[in-house]
């Protein structure tokens, strides 16, 4: 079989000559669109996170506007351990029975 010579290749080290091609490419320039693709992707990547702490930052300003900082910083504290908990359960319930 007869191979074009652009797709052989030389096995073992290059000599001292090889260098590579010169790049004949412009500088990339980022447009204004492609700056708020690179600053969405990341918070897209972490919606549920974030749309998580927006939840707890919602209900600990609803509290706090009924029962004080305090209290409400206790209630939403108490609401992330059980959630916590019932996370840790579900997962050690499913290595015991898996």
């Amino acid at each position: 079989m007869d191979r074009e010579p652009h797709f052989e290749r030389r096995a073992g080290l290059p000599s001292l000559l090889d260098w590579t091609p010169a790049t004949v490419r412009p500088a990339a320039k980022t447009s204004r669109s492609a700056r708020l693709v690179l600053l969405a992707r990341p918070l897209w990547a972490y919606r549920t996170e974030l749309a998580g702490l927006l939840a707890l930052w919602l209900a600990l300003g609803l509290l706090t506007s009924r029962v004080g900082l305090d209290v409400a910083g206790l209630l939403v504290s108490v609401g992330l351990g059980v959630v916590a908990l019932t996370a840790l359960g579900r997962r050690s319930m499913r290595y015991a029975h898996g």
